[in-house]
């Protein structure tokens, strides 16, 4: 199910491909940057996790609306392709091109917790 929305980020909206590109990177560093403590590890993977749920439930649904929460679209692409790793970070991008919002980040907020569920099992 999609809506089609004019919303004031979308008016003008324009991927930044190199933001892009540097925000799937940095995921990629965050997400297997070498650790020297389990506390540390927990710590860095734990704001990850709380960032993503903000940001699949709020920062990235309010880009739809009269009054987003981001209007930059560099910072946007950044954030969606550091957020959403390569698969949901060019799925947001693209929902933001066609203006359709969907539930791709629905998608995402279920398969993270999913992941940070699985990964906590696996650590203790």
């Amino acid at each position: 199910m999609t809506e089609e929305v004019k919303a004031p980020a979308l008016a003008v909206w324009q991927t930044s491909v190199p933001l892009s590109v540097i925000g799937v990177v940095l995921n990629r560093v965050v997400s297997r940057m070498p650790l020297f403590s389990w506390q540390l590890y927990l710590t860095v993977m734990l704001a990850m996790l709380v960032f993503s749920v903000i940001y699949a439930l709020w920062i990235f649904p309010s880009l739809f609306r009269d009054k987003p929460v981001l209007r930059d679209h560099q910072l946007i692409s950044f954030l969606n392709c550091f957020v959403g790793g390569i698969i949901f970070g060019l799925i947001w991008n693209w929902s933001l091109t066609k203006g359709q919002k969907g539930i791709s980040n629905f998608v995402f907020l279920g398969l993270t917790v999913l992941m940070f569920v699985l990964s906590f099992f696996n650590i203790i």
